[in-house]
């Protein structure tokens, strides 16, 4: 199980791949308010929310998937670089960041101006622990 806390209410995953929307503003009975499926293989091992998106990362499919934070969440984009485990994932001001268990970190810019379009997109910078450079996959769609 992962989780993120952000404006009273909290993100949790699961190991199915689903996403739990719980409100803490009643510290007497937090209560799930929405769960949706996140569309991971697995179960998920990190998630990160942030303005205008969530992220999520998943041990068992080697993704990253990327939400935008509406009811009813739309995937804007799947990361799919890392050739093992998605361990840890952090997202600040507009940059994710992602360690895997083959021994890469990902650093992923998004593109466009803030708030963020329908689809983001985002380019990949990936570079093994042990310093050899690997090829990034993240498909550039702007030409």
């Amino acid at each position: 199980m992962s989780m993120s806390y952000n404006n009273g209410g909290i993100l949790a995953g699961d190991k199915i791949g689903r996403i739990h929307i719980i409100n803490t503003h009643n510290t007497a009975m937090p209560s799930v308010v929405r769960t949706f499926d996140s569309g991971h293989k697995g179960k998920v091992t990190d998630i990160h929310y942030s303005m205008g998106s969530i992220a999520t990362a998943s041990s068992t499919d080697n993704t990253i998937k990327v939400f935008d934070p509406t009811y009813e969440p739309d995937e804007m984009c799947t990361i799919t670089d890392h050739k093992l485990d998605v361990a840890a994932i952090h997202m600040t001001n507009n940059i994710l960041a992602s360690a895997s268990s083959d021994m890469t970190v990902g650093v992923w810019r998004r593109k466009g101006a803030f708030p963020p379009p329908v689809t983001t997109e985002y380019t990949a910078e990936t570079e093994s622990m042990e310093g050899e450079e690997t090829d990034p996959t993240v498909e550039d769609r702007t030409e």
